[in-house]
């Protein structure tokens, strides 16, 4: 049967109400379409400054091994900072167990979550750092001061 039969034949068959009914469904449904409401969108997005806890500070930081951490690092995890060495000498540990968090807007750019008072130690070392990714059971932030202690010089010979 060829389609120009086969499209007749089925034309003369169907009641004569059915195109009027098949009509009025495509207009229902495309008023219902068109006159749907938007999905719910809060005026004030909550963003990564709403959740910081009493007594903390979300400290955004340069990464130096970011391409590395892009690969292993979620939207948030536990890290050591270490200085910055950009090709010169070692590097020192600045800060142990610290938790480390994408920025929602922008996931190249990275902030760690620390206390007020932890500040100040971790800027002493600068804003760029590179880091090593800890388990996330690790807990508390730890300030790692390596001051070399002084040297004393006691005489001992007798005069």
């Amino acid at each position: 049967m060829n389609i120009k039969k086969w499209s007749t034949y089925s034309m003369k068959k169907l009641p004569p109400w059915t195109l009027g009914a098949v009509i009025l469904a495509l207009g229902l449904l495309s008023w219902l379409w068109e006159n749907q409401k938007p999905p719910h969108t809060d005026p004030h997005p909550a963003s990564a400054d709403t959740y910081i806890p009493e007594g903390h500070v979300l400290l955004p930081i340069e990464v130096e091994n970011y391409r590395a951490l892009d690969q292993i690092l979620g939207n948030f995890g536990v890290v050591d900072l270490y200085t910055a060495t950009e090709g010169q000498g070692k590097s020192t540990l600045v800060a142990q167990g610290v938790k480390i968090l994408r920025s929602p807007n922008s996931p190249e750019h990275l902030a760690v979550l620390v206390r007020d008072d932890l500040v100040n130690p971790i800027l002493q070392n600068g804003t760029r750092f590179s880091v090593a990714v800890q388990s996330p059971e690790k807990t508390g932030t730890k300030i790692v001061n390596r001051k070399p202690a002084r040297r004393r010089i006691i005489d001992l010979s007798e005069e």
